[in-house]
């Protein structure tokens, strides 16, 4: 157990302070929101706004608010994280207080839907037949590479098919956030194929599986970067929206949005956290949290 600078105790951390291996070393992801440019060209206007309004068009407003992506700050929280034994959370050590990003977290953050997985709700439709059309195993769910290699021939396909393969690519790039060689699973890519039953779907509960196992498994030795899976923005955003200097001081807030993954253009210039700290105390006394932030157990 560590005791914070409040007197209260919590969990010790990952690694010493300042002596994670990783400290200075570099992340990479799989969101990359620029590779949905493409999609929203070949699928066309009319597919691209009907995403938008579907169960995951909040990775397509996203994209549209051309935000900037900030690496370090998420570093930061990462390499002064907790050890804690619940897999489904992170906690992190910020100037000796606790902070915590879960399933809770992420879903406040996306608006993405979080609810527990229904078991009985099977999809059964008959998608070898458009699998076919992919050039995809039949018992395999696509890769991003494969339905890239695609866009040249669907630009005349009905509407109904490009909306499938826009759906496929966000599911890949902004849900999941994986590699462009690493396939859909089986069982959510052909969900496609019903577009109600894809609405329902909890893609929140999806896509933070996604991105709190890369994180559980990185590992910080003898290694000078990592990669992480999942919609990593809400990570960066959880930044802003839980320590309200970091988003008075660097970010770029957009007034009257709801939900708070569109609600920051992202950071004015890298963050420097010893002086966001210093400065903190010279107001506080510590620094302050706005929410996302509990007693520890």
């Amino acid at each position: 157990m560590t005791t914070s600078k409040s007197g209260k105790k919590y969990p010790a951390r990952l690694y010493p302070e300042g002596k994670c291996p990783l400290q200075s070393g570099s992340m990479n992801h799989n969101c990359h929101l620029a590779n949905l440019q493409m999609v929203e060209e070949v699928v066309g206007l009319d597919v691209w706004e009907s995403i938008k309004t579907s169960s995951v068009g909040v990775i397509l407003r996203l994209k549209e608010l051309n935000y900037t992506w900030s690496a370090k700050a998420v570093h930061h929280l990462l390499t002064n994280q907790l050890v804690v034994n619940n897999i489904h959370e992170i906690w992190s050590a910020i100037e000796g207080q606790p902070i915590r990003f879960s399933l809770y977290e992420f879903g406040d953050i996306t608006s993405l839907n979080c609810e527990p997985f229904n078991i009985n709700d099977e999809v059964e439709i008959d998608h070898k037949p458009f699998w076919e059309e992919l050039g995809v195993s039949p018992s395999h769910g696509p890769m991003l590479s494969e339905l890239q290699s695609l866009f040249t021939k669907i630009r005349n396909w009905s509407f109904e098919k490009r909306r499938m393969i826009g759906l496929l690519c966000v599911l890949s790039i902004g849900v999941l956030g994986i590699s462009p060689d690493s396939r859909i699973p089986l069982d959510q890519a052909k969900r496609v194929l019903d577009i109600e039953a894809f609405d329902r779907y909890p893609w929140g509960r999806v896509g933070f599986s996604s991105l709190v196992n890369s994180v559980k498994i990185v590992s910080y030795e003898g290694r000078n970067k990592y990669t992480l899976r999942g919609c990593v923005h809400a990570l960066f955003i959880w930044v802003y929206e839980s320590i309200p200097g970091i988003g008075h001081e660097y970010g770029n807030h957009i007034e009257g949005n709801q939900v708070p993954l569109l609600s920051w253009y992202g950071s004015r210039g890298r963050i420097n956290w010893d002086e966001f700290y210093k400065k903190e105390k010279s107001l506080h006394l510590k620094v302050t949290f706005l929410f996302f932030i509990i007693v520890f157990f």
